[in-house]
């Protein structure tokens, strides 16, 4: 799969409570969809079973190729090569992750292999 174009970070709305707001989320994704990018950034931070969650409502809100941001030092958050083999299995639309641990090599040949 080719990876060329424009791919925003995806912004993520909250609500009052602090809580992800995911009908904003899916009117910002389908805003963001028809503007002309080729895929979407997102950047990881909460839980887990939130990120899963998080993850599954931009997979199934758009067609569009999908970038997962995995930044450890900055979210504070280690997942390890089995989360991102699992996206690769579970969404069509997420192809691609950028890593920006250091050093990246190590979990880069565990999901490659």
């Amino acid at each position: 799969m080719e990876l060329s174009g424009v791919y925003p970070i995806l912004a993520t709305p909250f609500d009052d409570d602090g809580n992800v707001d995911y009908c904003s989320l899916e009117i910002l994704v389908d805003f963001i969809s028809k503007s002309g990018v080729q895929g979407l950034t997102s950047f990881l931070k909460p839980s887990l079973k939130c990120i899963n969650n998080h993850i599954a409502k931009i997979a199934q809100s758009t067609s569009l190729q999908i970038i997962v941001q995995y930044a450890p030092n900055e979210s504070g958050i280690i997942l390890d090569s089995s989360f991102f083999i699992e996206l690769n299995n579970q969404w069509t639309n997420i192809r691609h992750i950028k890593v920006k641990s250091v050093p990246s090599g190590p979990l880069i040949s565990q999901i490659t292999q």
